[in-house]
């Protein structure tokens, strides 16, 4: 039996006149790993933003274990939930270490312990990143940095990640090997993972459930193989594309614009 980990009801967003959010509907499971999918502007980062309590809905309600984000203090919803940003720029000189020490602030009253320590470098070598521990982070490659926050958000040791086109950033080996890990940690810890993508195949291996969202709305959601059809990517993206399989999974292969 699955145990509901995150309940969005009715959850409707907008800036001004322009709806971003129009009656999202969506359960996700405690250990499950989702991808949100869509062309820009259809609202993922917004939907995102809203589950962290960052943006507050119209309307319709956003539910963590079955309490309103909304009413959860933000020092108690820090020990539920991680956020990874697609970027992060950093005003301070810090090291590798210290950014990652950042994720124990909700657990911390006066100064780290030693164990707060030894679970930044848990993090860090989940990451395969201890060897840079003690270099600047703002002296890092923009996948290096993106890799410590993944770091930071891990050593958090949150139920739910949400991560914001976290690999974005990344070459293909550590997007991989990324994805391997927050895909680990979901069958291993139950930890439950919600990641905006935007490549089809990185969301196909390593998703239990895809939410494709077109206008701010779901348009379609469920396992890959149901999800990713041609038909769907069709209307959704305004690409034609050939599906094959590889290891049961879909793999997207692009054709063309329908323009064209």
């Amino acid at each position: 039996m699955f145990i509901i980990k995150i309940q969005i009801k009715d959850v409707e967003f907008g800036y001004s006149k322009n709806k971003v959010l129009d009656g999202i509907s969506i359960n996700i499971d405690k250990g499950e790993c989702v991808s949100i999918l869509g062309p820009n502007g259809t609202g993922k980062s917004t939907l995102i933003k809203c589950i962290d309590g960052l943006l507050k809905p119209q309307k319709g309600t956003i539910k963590i274990n079955g309490e309103d984000v909304q009413k959860i203090k933000r020092e108690k919803l820090a020990t539920q939930l991680g956020y990874v940003a697609q970027s992060c720029n950093s005003a301070f000189s810090l090291t590798v270490f210290d950014m990652v020490l950042l994720g124990r602030s909700p657990y911390i009253k006066w100064k780290s312990s030693k164990s707060d320590e030894l679970k930044v470098f848990k993090a860090l070598k989940k990451l395969n990143i201890e060897d840079i521990a003690m270099k600047n982070f703002n002296e890092l490659s923009g996948g290096q940095q993106q890799k410590v926050i993944i770091a930071r958000a891990l050593a958090q040791e949150t139920e739910i990640l949400l991560l914001d086109e976290a690999t974005s950033n990344l070459d293909i080996r550590h997007q991989l090997e990324v994805m391997y890990i927050i895909k680990k940690l979901t069958k291993e810890e139950n930890i439950t993972a919600v990641m905006i993508v935007h490549d089809l195949n990185i969301a196909a291996r390593f998703s239990d459930k895809i939410l494709i969202m077109k206008n701010g709305k779901i348009n379609k959601a469920g396992i890959p193989e149901k999800v990713l059809t041609k038909e769907n990517i069709s209307d959704v993206y305004g690409v034609e594309v050939d599906i094959s399989r590889i290891e049961k999974k879909p793999c997207v292969i692009p054709l063309r614009t329908k323009c064209i």
